[in-house]
């Protein structure tokens, strides 16, 4: 059998109903019978997500599940919007263990510790079937905050012996409430996670078209996702000049959207950044950034065109495919940031979903917009990404 993998979408008048005959097409388009090894589910805040779940798992019964709300779905028929997206997986070749972390902001380090307490890598008998490739795929809550430190956290958890891609779950760019899914729960200040063992590596890629441009500079002044000084002046001066220069006067309406259009990257390491969205500015000058950028960070404000953004993603899926070796892809997992749907539109999204296509051929695609992306691979130490794109790709050996 090797690895198979399917995706539906949901159609019907309740979430229930939507999730219900998502899941029925997922599993008849993976020709099985009974259930998959594993469901991953992004379902828009438009639907009821419990009932949406509840729908999925009358279809897939106790298979693990895994997901998150989303700021727009897609999959290999087209771009999507307020729908519920299943994708089942089964392989012979892979085993999942899902897990989930409740409660991050009061205790990040418990909260790993739950979800990868059931974790089978080491374990004599993953060894033995030589499931010797480790990845976790998860979702967390981005309102939640803490992403680095999440990643951080569960590198040391698991003796830095897993490769970790995900994402941050999304509202429609409302920024209320963006829950991740673990069975039949939609949990907040949480995240879920999927621990896949393979006998063949998976693919990760995670890609941007954004490039430097001005000077380096230091932040001097932030808390969590919230930039107050950058070279010991108030940020939003410092965007104030970078605009004066290029003949902009930074007031009123124009404000976020230049923000946007010149987002900050974290120098983490001498020729790569990790980017920034920056999202509005705060009366006392301070700039809100889409997740945290930590005081004393080299930073440089980043520019892109929207052929560059829809560029990343067949980057993105090239590196993925890059790393399953003589494998072919059973189907693809994308997930990219809320900025990009933004800024090129459905249409720009259509043009990026081909790109994909063109790299991965005729398989399985699913994935959704959301609020970051989180990459940690042996070709990558990136960490937590905003304005980027992210492909896993799951070989079908």
């Amino acid at each position: 059998m090797a690895t198979r993998m399917a995706t539906g979408v949901g159609k019907g008048e309740t979430g229930f109903e939507c999730g219900r005959s998502a899941a029925y097409s997922a599993l008849d388009e993976l020709g099985i019978s009974g259930s998959p090894d594993l469901a991953i589910v992004f379902a828009s805040p438009q639907q009821c997500h419990e009932k949406a779940l509840k729908g999925v798992r009358s279809v897939t019964g106790n298979a693990p599940l895994i997901g998150c709300s989303s700021a727009g779905e897609f999959t290999e028929e087209g771009v999507l919007s307020g729908s519920v997206v299943v994708t089942t997986i089964s392989s012979d070749r892979m085993r999942f263990t899902v897990g989930c972390g409740r409660g991050l902001k009061q205790d990040l380090s418990r909260a790993v510790g739950d979800a990868v307490s059931s974790f089978q890598g080491a374990s004599p008998e993953s060894l033995k079937a030589g499931l010797v490739h480790r990845a976790i795929l998860l979702f967390t809550d981005p309102l939640a905050g803490g992403g680095e430190a999440l990643i951080h956290e569960l590198m040391m958890r698991t003796a830095l012996q897993y490769e970790l891609a995900g994402g941050a779950a999304g509202d429609d760019a409302q920024f209320k409430s963006t829950p991740v899914f673990y069975q039949e729960e939609a949990l907040t200040d949480a995240f879920v996670c999927a621990e896949i063992l393979c006998t063949t590596p998976l693919g990760i890629g995670i890609s941007h078209g954004w490039s430097p441009i001005g000077p380096t500079m230091r932040v001097t002044r932030s808390d969590g996702a919230v930039v107050k000084e950058i070279n010991g002046r108030p940020a939003l001066e410092v965007y104030r000049d970078f605009a004066r220069e290029r003949g902009v006067t930074l007031e009123g309406e124009n404000v976020v959207p230049f923000l946007m259009e010149h987002i900050i990257g974290w120098i983490y390491q001498e020729g790569d950044q990790k980017l920034r969205v920056t999202l509005w500015p705060l009366d006392d000058g301070s700039v809100v950034c889409a997740s945290e950028v930590p005081e004393g960070a080299l930073i440089r404000l980043m520019k892109a065109t929207d052929q560059t953004v829809m560029g990343a993603a067949g980057q993105a899926t090239r590196l993925a495919l890059a790393r399953l070796q003589q494998a072919r892809p059973a189907g693809v997992i994308a997930l990219e940031c809320v900025s990009q749907r933004l800024r090129i539109g459905e249409a720009g999204v259509a043009k990026e979903l081909q790109r994909i296509q063109d790299a991965a051929g005729p398989v399985a695609l699913a994935g959704c917009h959301g609020y970051g992306q989180l990459g940690r691979s042996h070709a990558a130490f990136t960490g937590l990404m905003s304005a980027s794109a992210l492909v896993v790709a799951f070989p079908n050996a």
